[in-house]
């Protein structure tokens, strides 16, 4: 029980140490100046930054590509589960006749 506990610890302190240097790297990246303006300005408070996760963090340019990115792939994604159905259908059908 004691080794499990330590276990657990030591795994939140090192997510803590992740959250920090994720913080640190996107506060300081000179092509994001967009979270830093936000959070000088009161639109992010300190308890909303050590929330956010760091595809939140990024610059909007950052996250907007990553949007799109995801959009090309949901759109590949349906269009492959569209072809196999056809595909079922047809072979179903042809089955059938």
């Amino acid at each position: 029980m004691k080794k499990r506990k330590i276990l657990l610890q030591s795994s939140k302190v090192t997510s803590i140490k992740a959250k920090y240097r994720s913080i640190l790297f996107n506060m300081g990246d000179s092509n994001n100046p967009d979270l830093r303006r936000k959070v000088l300005i009161g639109d992010i408070n300190g308890d909303r930054l050590v929330t956010m996760k760091k595809e939140e963090m990024g610059s909007d340019k950052i996250q907007m590509e990553v949007q799109l990115i995801k959009e090309r792939a949901r759109f590949k994604e349906d269009n492959r589960i569209k072809m196999m159905l056809m595909l079922q259908s047809s072979s179903d059908h042809m089955i059938m006749t």
